[in-house]
């Protein structure tokens, strides 16, 4: 069973008891198009997972059409689905004034990323961090340790509030080590 969760432009689905998996789950804008724009898969290890999975839908479009496939190559007719994208759902893009980098010479160096909540995911660099609430600061902010260089230079971040799609890349300019 196949659901649109209108309120935060997920797509879900529930996973019958006797499918093969792993399931491929590929989106469409129209009905005979040859290329999906998203591609899922569920990849449950050695167990069944029945239950609901969502996706997040990254279309402009008020049609999707939907297609499963599975591990023994059965394809199912694309389904298609009335959504609603809301633009208000991305991310804003982080700024030189949502980020707060400590490069230090000869210490450890960190970045504070202001005004989180739990459940955000900030991706900095090459890593990717969860916010919990009990890693809030009290002013709201996040701290990330990363290797920044000594001589200064860009950090690329990108940023997923909790519920909404992730934001655009940023390269944020950070100054030479103290």
């Amino acid at each position: 069973m196949l659901y649109y969760l209108d309120k935060t432009n997920f797509l879900g689905f529930q996973i019958p008891e006797d499918q093969c998996f792993p399931i491929t789950l590929k989106l469409y804008d129209s009905k005979e198009g040859t290329e999906p724009f998203q591609t899922f898969t569920q990849k449950p290890k050695d167990k069944y997972y029945l239950g609901s999975t969502r996706f997040p839908l990254a279309i402009k479009s008020k049609d999707l059409y939907v297609e499963f496939t599975n591990k023994l190559g059965h394809t199912s007719n694309r389904i298609h689905y009335k959504v609603d994208p809301k633009e208000t759902q991305v991310t804003p893009k982080l700024t030189s004034k949502d980020v707060v980098f400590y490069n230090r010479k000869n210490q450890s160096d960190y970045i504070l990323v202001k005004n989180v909540t739990r459940g955000d995911v900030i991706y900095a660099g090459y890593g990717r961090a969860e916010v919990r609430r009990e890693q809030i600061r009290k002013d709201g902010s996040f701290k990330i340790t990363t290797s920044l260089d000594d001589n200064g230079g860009t950090l690329n971040i990108k940023y997923e509030r909790n519920g909404y799609f992730t934001s655009e890349e940023a390269a944020i300019p950070y100054g030479k080590a103290k």
